[in-house]
């Protein structure tokens, strides 16, 4: 390989590697968003219908591996979030519907 074509290389995680990072209320609010887009149209039965796939480690579609690793991602955040003290208790209605 010359000089002129030059393999592209670029940073990627070692298989081993455990991150930290620091996330703001305002970027997990938006990660929360990414999820509820992914199933705004999707009926209960069907997202319920994930565990069961999983649990008989059935193939998931692509949809599917997004909102379970969203979910996955955002409760790692709240457990976290909990464990620093970084949580208040909040009616799930003020959550759902913050105008009213």
């Amino acid at each position: 390989m010359s000089q002129d074509q030059q393999e592209v290389m670029i940073p990627y995680l070692k298989k081993d590697a455990q991150v930290s990072i620091t996330l703001g209320t305002g970027f997990i609010e938006r990660l929360q968003e990414v999820l509820m887009y992914i199933l705004q149209d999707k009926e209960k039965s069907t997202v319920d219908n994930i565990k069961n796939k999983l649990d008989k480690n059935e193939k998931l579609d692509d949809w599917e591996i997004t909102a379970i690793t969203m979910t996955s991602f955002l409760q790692h955040i709240l457990k976290s979030a909990q464990e620093s003290g970084q949580t208040v208790d909040k009616p799930l209605k003020d959550i759902i519907n913050p105008q009213s």
